[in-house]
């Protein structure tokens, strides 16, 4: 899916419990996830406090990942997690993730920055996450 298709779901409140978005072009990747986190789309401002985590890739584990995407809103209809630098997490931690990946949480938007042109995940995570949300390239401008 493209950058701008995804854009444009975003714009008309369509939104995936997962997006997976990848690639070496930060600015694309960065617009997508900032248009997620903008206010009114998946949480309103009064709902961010307790509905919003940011984890980052190097510091966190699947545990805590699956943590955060697992609990319940709180006084909200959804729940957002970002998961920024994920190029960086150990690949063991991806495996990990596998069976939340193939079946997400409604209520939990997952964001998963990878800025990274190469997927780390074979295909038993790169298929549920195709299946269940967004994949979006950001491929290098030239």
């Amino acid at each position: 899916m493209s950058v701008d298709a995804t854009l444009k779901e975003i714009a008309n409140q369509k939104i995936a419990p997962l997006y997976f978005l990848y690639g070496e072009e930060d600015y694309f990747l960065d617009k997508v996830a900032d248009a997620l986190d903008a206010e009114g789309v998946v949480l309103q401002s009064h709902e961010r406090d307790f509905n919003r985590e940011v984890l980052m890739g190097p510091e966190t584990t699947a545990s805590s990942i699956l943590n955060a995407c697992q609990s319940f809103p709180v006084m909200a209809q959804r729940r957002l997690v970002i998961l920024k630098e994920a190029h960086r997490m150990n690949k063991k931690e991806w495996e990990k993730l596998g069976p939340y990946l193939s079946k997400p949480v409604p209520s939990t938007v997952l964001v998963i920055l990878h800025k990274d042109r190469r997927l780390p995940v074979g295909k038993k995570i790169a298929d549920p996450m195709k299946k269940n949300g967004r994949v979006i390239e950001s491929k290098r401008m030239y």
